[in-house]
């Protein structure tokens, strides 16, 4: 197709106009929604990149509340984690921290075990507004898409996001594909070489099935993320953001194993996800 060499509570980078384009979609989102926990850690993510860190620990202890309220173990688990690193003087985050794990324990999710077979009881791989939003601030600064695509991908992520009833990729890749006049090798190259991440088409390989459902099909559609083969105890799989470091980690975590990341391209993740999907259904 080309030639190209072969972040949910992380703050690792300085504020840029990606930024302040996630703080206005959380807020959409929240005014849709105001208890949207993932929405509420997206934007204490902002508020942090930004310097004000009193607002964003206000909108995590908003969220922890929430999530004890609703018994959301494992995400409150992990959210009350980064508080008592963010608050350590503050003994509520860290009884918060061991209640979430004593439930957690209670059910049977030890989180920590590598031998549990992954992708059964472990919290769920979270979709990350702010990573899209800076993929696609980095796309616009490098000149592969213009101003006016910017906007509107980031205005189409944002309705994908609050339609909770969709099950339509929430992917910036995926938005700038439906688009016209888009330049899809190119960016796709850009990102190869940017991230040093080798390129493939994934529905061109003799998928693994049993390693595909490690992470449940409707979390891979989703989030933009398919394991679809395994190299001896490692594992290989596709994204579709390269840039979203978090993630990779967070997907590894949850499978349990070493995981080779590979990019693809919308339309080939599309393929590979539809034809897992029809080879399930006949059985």
């Amino acid at each position: 197709m080309f030639e190209a060499p072969v972040k949910l509570f992380d703050i690792a980078h300085e504020d840029d106009g990606s930024t302040w384009e996630a703080i206005k979609a959380c807020e959409k989102i929240l005014e849709k929604d105001p208890e949207d926990t993932m929405a509420l850690a997206s934007l204490a993510n902002a508020y942090e990149r930004i310097g004000d860190s009193a607002r964003a620990h206000e909108l995590r202890l908003q969220s922890v509340e929430i999530l004890e309220r609703d018994q959301k173990w494992a995400d409150l688990q992990e959210m009350a984690e980064h508080l008592c690193r963010t608050s350590p003087e503050d003994q509520k985050f860290l009884k918060l921290r061991d209640l979430a794990a004593e439930h957690l324990k209670n059910e049977g999710d030890d989180s920590a075990s590598r031998d549990k077979p992954a992708g059964t009881t472990r919290a769920p791989l979270a979709f990350d507004l702010n990573a899209e939003l800076d993929l696609a601030w980095l796309l616009l600064q490098n000149d592969m898409i213009t101003q006016e695509q910017y906007e509107k991908a980031i205005s189409g992520l944002t309705e994908s996001r609050m339609n909770t009833m969709s099950e339509s990729t929430l992917s910036l890749l995926q938005e700038l594909a439906a688009m016209e006049r888009i330049k899809m090798d190119k960016i796709l190259g850009f990102l190869s070489a940017y991230t040093n991440t080798a390129y493939i088409e994934v529905d061109g390989f003799e998928i693994e099935e049993e390693i595909a459902a490690r992470i449940p099909l409707s979390q891979s559609r989703r989030i933009g993320v398919l394991a679809f083969a395994a190299m001896g105890e490692e594992l290989m799989a596709v994204v579709l953001n390269p840039v979203d470091e978090n993630l990779k980690k967070r997907t590894a975590e949850f499978l349990g194993r070493k995981v080779h990341f590979f990019l693809t391209s919308p339309e080939s993740f599309q393929k590979a996800i539809a034809r897992l999907e029809a080879a399930s259904k006949k059985r």
